[in-house]
Order: C-alpha cells, then sequence, then structure tokens
C-alpha cells in the first residue's frame, strides 16, 4: 500500500514553444503532429481549430501546433507535455521556450483535505520568521468545484506555484488522496529547465528536484520531500506495486505503441498486448455482429498528412477537419453496411 509522502507521478505537464519560420526542425515537427492528429481522428477523436496569438493551427490529443507568418507555435499539455517534449528535441529544433511546467503528484494522509490552508500558514509564518513586515509571497487559496487550491506566486510572474487535489479534479481516473504540486515556469526559468532537459537531464527528477527547492524558500515543506522519484517497473528490476506498474506504461511503453499504432500496426499491437479478448467484448457490447467485421481491412493506415502550407490559414485547416469527418462518416457507413445488409439509400443513388 501506498505510504503518506510516495511519489504517484512527476514531470512536464506543459510544453508552450515557437519557432523562426525557417525552421526545417518545425517542419519536421509539424508532420509528427499530423501523424498523430490523424490517429486520433481514426480512432473517433475530436479536433479543435485554434489561433492563439494568432498562430493558426489545430489541437488533437492535447497536443497543437500553428503557423503565421512570422513562424510557428507548438504547444502540449498535460500527460501528453510528458512524452512530446523529447519529439521537440528529436527533431532539431531550436524553440524558443516560452511556458514550461513541471509537476510532482503524491499520496496525501487518507482523508486531509485542509492541505491548502495548512502550506498557507507554512508561508506567512516563514515571512514573519524571516522578518518581513509585509508578505513577499502571494499565497491565496481559491476555493472551487475540485476543493481548495493554493496559488503560489502570481500567474503572470515567472515562477509560480499551484498545489490542489488531484484526485477531485480527475476522479475516478487516479486513486484518492493525491495532491498535485505544479509549477508554471516562464522567460528565462523557463529557458533553463528547458536547457536541462536538453542536456539529458530526467524530467521526473528534475521536476522533483525544481519544485521541492522552490517549496524551500517560501517556507512549505512537503510530505514528499525525503521521498525519492520512483523507479518505475522494468523487466530487470521488476516492482509488485501496481501504480508503479501503471506509471511505467504511462511514461515508457505509451511511447512505442503510439508509434506503432500510427504506422498501421492495430492488430499486432492488440495481439502481443493479448488485449484480443477485452476488444472484442467492448466490440460486442458497443454495436452487435462488429466482432466478425473486424478484419484487418476494416483498419487502415493513417491518411497521408497535409502539407505545411495548408496550416497557415484558418481556412486551410477547418477544410483538413472537414474532409476528415467525410472520411470517418464513409468509413462508418460501409462497416455498419458490411453489420446490417446494404443502405436503402446507397440502392437508391445507385439506381
Amino acid at each position: 500500500m501506498p505510504q503518506v509522502g510516495d511519489i504517484f507521478s512527476s514531470g512536464v505537464d506543459w510544453v508552450t514553444a515557437t519557432f523562426k519560420a525557417d525552421d526545417a526542425g518545425a517542419a519536421a515537427l509539424l508532420r509528427r503532429c499530423q501523424t498523430h492528429w490523424a490517429a486520433i481522428e481514426q480512432a473517433g477523436g475530436k479536433m479543435e481549430v485554434l489561433s492563439p496569438l494568432q498562430y493558426h493551427g489545430v489541437r488533437g490529443g492535447s497536443v497543437f501546433f500553428g503557423s503565421r507568418k512570422d513562424g510557428h507555435m507548438f504547444q502540449a499539455t498535460s500527460a501528453a507535455a510528458n512524452v512530446w517534449y523529447s519529439e521537440v528535441l528529436k527533431f532539431g529544433c531550436v524553440p524558443n521556450i516560452t511556458r514550461l511546467d513541471l509537476q510532482v503528484t503524491a499520496y496525501r494522509a487518507p482523508g486531509d483535505f485542509a492541505f491548502a490552508p495548512r502550506y498557507r500558514k507554512a508561508v506567512r509564518h516563514f515571512e514573519k520568521r524571516m522578518g518581513r513586515a509585509r508578505p513577499a509571497v502571494l499565497a491565496t487559496v481559491d476555493k472551487n468545484l475540485s476543493g481548495d487550491s493554493l496559488r503560489i506566486g502570481a500567474p503572470s510572474s515567472e515562477f509560480s506555484m499551484n498545489i490542489y487535489d488531484k484526485s477531485d479534479e480527475s476522479a475516478g481516473l487516479v486513486p484518492p488522496d493525491l495532491s498535485r504540486f505544479e509549477s508554471r515556469n516562464a522567460e528565462h526559468l523557463a529557458r533553463r529547465l528547458w536547457k536541462e532537459l536538453s542536456e539529458g537531464a530526467n524530467p521526473q527528477k528534475l521536476a522533483h528536484s525544481h519544485n521541492l527547492a522552490r517549496l524551500l524558500k517560501v517556507g512549505v515543506r512537503p510530505e514528499w520531500a525525503d521521498h525519492a522519484v520512483p523507479e518505475y517497473f522494468t523487466p530487470d528490476r521488476p516492482k509488485q506495486d501496481d501504480f508503479s506498474r501503471l506509471m511505467w506504461l504511462s511514461n515508457d511503453v505509451s511511447k512505442t505503441v503510439a508509434g506503432l499504432i500510427e504506422r498501421g500496426y492495430v492488430h499486432e499491437v492488440i495481439a502481443h498486448l493479448g488485449l484480443g479478448e477485452v476488444v472484442e467484448q467492448l466490440a460486442r457490447e458497443s454495436i452487435p455482429g462488429l466482432k466478425e467485421r473486424l478484419t484487418r481491412e476494416s483498419w487502415k493506415a493513417p491518411p497521408t498528412p497535409p502539407r505545411l502550407e495548408t496550416f497557415l490559414s484558418p481556412q486551410g485547416a477547418r477544410e483538413i477537419l472537414k474532409r476528415q469527418d467525410r472520411e470517418r462518416e464513409k468509413r462508418t457507413r460501409k462497416r455498419l453496411q458490411g453489420i446490417a445488409g446494404s443502405d436503402p439509400t446507397d440502392a437508391k443513388q445507385e439506381d
């Protein structure tokens, strides 16, 4: 059983980067994003057309890429950021990192919901002990639907920290009694952290050391201060904790699986992971008779990604999404025809 202070997860939680218009690495990164979006679209996921700061582009699966005349912008959030920051490094991009968030999620005492006011009190006590007449650190407790959260520092500053109840925010998706310590780093601080990542720093350990050092500077010593980042389950060093194994799947295995699926090896992945019966059961529950129609021909490789020029205007992005919608409807119609027989409306059109 996990103990108070045991770390559930840590690593990169947000990355925003901009690139010059002639950055060849950014063009390669866009093609990688388009392959990722195509796989999400094929699985029934949704895409959004967005224009933050006049960068016109698309977001899907927590990954955004947009362009404007003077350059491009890439953004990955949540768990996707911990995977995609390495993609930026892999393609040899020369990014200007404008924001880099690091998170540590750890177990707290069962039923402890007063951690935000308690940490705020620690900050205030530290200020008084330092002999400061006025608080030098902004610390506010926000009450919201996900419970109390403590924000240290202003969101517009180079550094701020948000401490909140991760179990309430992601009810049912993570174990109970988890607190998240999320640092928001911008400007010079973000670029310094990015330099460490580009030089091979472990993102989990970097998040642990950076967030802990920043908390200690304002008088907060979290329960996980003396707990090291866990070495996740590996074949040569097995761990019996189920949550560690899940984190191993999330941090290591998911990258390989996603790459294989994007290259069209859906059935091979299902077979090698031993998930055939699970997939068949889900198919039977969703559409009766679909089990017999899940053949190799039903799962084709993602379509060829569109060219870079199509993302230089919002109209081009909208056309891509419309075409993807039409292709998805066509595939769905063919599959349903194979299950329920020919479609009368199509028969009339042929006549």
